[in-house]
């Protein structure tokens, strides 16, 4: 039976806690096709953006079978909510596994969804090229700047969380002659980016998927999560 630890009871209470708040108010969202804010500030006010930030880390340490048992009840309240939250869980929950990112970039994101409820998401489907996923080269660029720090350029699309992202994983063709291409961490409240609000489908309809335009934004050296030639 489920749960069946202390640590699962807790998050899944928690979860059941938020469910119940945000429940009345999913139909409207999914009406209007706007995003549940007041849902986010919910959530980060009761530690549940921090379920899978490792313990050292301050976080709560919670593995994918728990987040299963929790996101079930986010998602019986309302399913763009639990979608959305999900992504985010996916990426600072696979980094928690796998320390695939510098030691500074995992710090430094873990500790700010810590201590500010920062929101994270991987962002790296575009108009042309579709998901990355089925191959191709990103139209998304990155040119050099000076010897630190580099220019983005580009529009992604089913950006998913776009209206309260922190920080943005991106990938992006490198433009110096290499062929390689780039996993970037944007800050979103960098100059040069905006949301082009085109999210309106049948269903899921709050979760956010809006475009992301990149127009010259200033990306540091130590930005890259990582580079490499496909």
């Amino acid at each position: 039976m489920w749960p069946n630890s202390k640590k699962q009871e807790s998050i899944v209470e928690t979860a059941k806690v938020i469910a119940k708040e945000i429940a009345p108010t999913s139909h409207h969202f999914d009406l209007n096709a706007s995003f549940p804010t007041k849902h986010f500030d919910l959530m980060r006010e009761k530690g549940y953006l921090k379920a899978c930030i490792p313990e050292n880390y301050g976080g709560m340490g919670h593995g994918i079978t728990d987040m299963v048992l929790s996101q079930y009840e986010i998602g019986k309240a309302c399913g763009s909510t639990a979608v959305s939250v999900g992504m985010h869980h996916q990426v600072v929950g696979t980094e928690s596994e796998t320390h695939q990112w510098p030691q500074k970039i995992r710090s430094k994101i873990f500790n700010d969804v810590v201590r500010t409820g920062a929101v994270t998401n991987n962002i790296a489907s575009e108009p042309e090229l579709g998901s990355p996923r089925g191959g191709g080269r990103p139209s998304t660029s990155l040119t050099k700047l000076n010897d630190t720090e580099w220019i983005l350029n580009g529009r992604k699309t089913w950006s998913t969380l776009s209206p309260v992202l922190t920080y943005a994983m991106t990938l992006a063709a490198v433009e110096d002659g290499s062929g390689d291409v780039a996993r970037i961490v944007v800050d979103m409240d960098s100059t040069g980016i905006s949301i082009k609000e085109t999210w309106n489908s049948m269903s899921m309809r709050a979760t956010g998927s809006h475009d992301i335009l990149f127009e010259n934004v200033k990306i540091s050296e130590k930005d890259f999560i990582s580079r490499s030639n496909p």
